[in-house]
């Protein structure tokens, strides 16, 4: 089972010092049966209080709030995680998918064919 590491930063900088209000991160993925957190660490400047809720998807959502005004905002982010998904693809892929454009048979135009309509004038020819 591979293991992953994710590293993030984000760095804010303000030509004179700001009052922050609140921020809502998303930084931490969620854990399914096919990923499995084995360490996350998050680290903000200033110092923030961090609450924990989660969204109607289950994704844990990080909301940071500021009590100084600041000139810099710095988030970084470290997570390990470890893949116990099968080895991709999962699926077998038919031989007429292996180059693009993909030749569809006539049955599957059927559905496809409002698909592939452009939703959106092109005088571009796009």
């Amino acid at each position: 089972m591979p293991t992953i590491t994710i590293a993030h930063t984000t760095t804010y900088r303000y030509r004179t010092a700001v009052v922050l209000g609140p921020h809502r991160l998303m930084l931490r993925p969620r854990e399914t049966r096919d990923l499995t957190l084995t360490a996350f660490d998050l680290e903000i400047t200033p110092t923030a209080r961090i609450d924990w809720p989660h969204d109607v998807a289950g994704n844990a959502i990080a909301i940071a709030n500021f009590d100084v005004a600041t000139e810099t905002l710095s988030i970084r982010s470290h997570t390990t995680a470890i893949l116990n998904a099968p080895v991709w693809p999962v699926f077998l892929i038919a031989a007429s998918a292996t180059s693009y454009p993909f030749l569809y048979s006539t049955e599957d135009w059927t559905d496809l064919r409002s698909l592939s309509a452009p939703q959106y004038q092109d005088d571009a020819g796009r």
